[in-house]
């Protein structure tokens, strides 16, 4: 069985790599003419690529996806805060919104490699700088003008990857999106997909990673204190969430 992991794991990366310069040689190219035109139609192209490589990504993997509580997304754009185990969180739960415009929240340091910056930028990703609240504070905005204008953002509210029992604490601010846009939250718990990878790094195995949705949150009408309530009561109910299907 291990022999079976170590060859899958470097078929993975010779395919992610090469596939990847393959993105960067073409398909950036033709995105950034495609934006000369159209931002609109740039961000559709480019949710449409990254949607049938990171579902190729995950059946490469062997692992399966696992949604519970779809009936609980709603059809308007909202804030999705979810704990955060492993890279395959994304993986697994960006294909679950075909079709539907969904930003990521994600660390300064990614926007280092120029080419993987630019195809998260054309999907619709907001890069935040933790070490500079200025900075921290426009990314907040720009999320929530993009929920304005309706597109859904996912923050990963630990600010890192979590590899405890439980969930790590939720830094308060994340949740200034939603207060900013005056939108619903709707909390998630992502269960496993640190079973893909980061268990048993270099070698990719195979799991059933798992997204649970829970009941949306309403921001309208709340002044301060009542906001502050409702986003430990999300925090309380993701990790509730993950303790129940992990």
């Amino acid at each position: 069985m291990i022999i079976l992991h170590i060859l899958r794991s470097i078929l993975i990366y010779i395919v992610v790599f090469f596939g990847f310069i393959l993105i960067s040689l073409v398909l950036l190219p033709l995105l950034w003419i495609i934006g000369l035109f159209s931002k609109d139609a740039r961000e559709r192209t480019a949710r449409c690529f990254s949607d049938a490589a990171l579902s190729f990504l995950r059946i490469m993997t062997g692992s399966k996806s696992i949604v519970i509580g779809a009936e609980n997304v709603p059809d308007e754009a909202v804030l999705f805060v979810a704990n955060h185990r492993g890279y395959f969180d994304i993986v697994s739960i960006y294909p679950f919104f075909h079709g539907r415009r969904l930003g990521f929240v994600g660390k300064k340091e990614f926007t280092a490699f120029l080419p993987f910056r630019l195809w998260m930028e054309w999907i619709g990703c907001i890069f935040i700088d933790r070490d500079n609240p200025r900075e921290g504070l426009k990314a907040i905005n720009a999320a929530a003008e993009d929920i304005q204008n309706g597109k859904s953002i996912w923050i990963y509210p630990e600010g890192t990857r979590g590899h405890e029992e439980d969930n790590l604490p939720f830094h308060a601010g994340s949740f200034r999106i939603a207060e900013k846009a005056g939108c619903k939250i709707v909390p998630a718990a992502q269960c496993h997909a640190d079973d893909v990878f980061e268990k048993h790094i270099p070698l990719i195995k195979p799991a059933k990673i798992i997204t649970v949705f829970g009941k949306p949150y309403s921001t309208e009408g709340l002044d301060r204190q009542e906001l502050r309530e409702l986003y430990k009561t999300a925090e309380e109910e993701c990790r509730r969430l993950y303790n129940e299907y992990k």
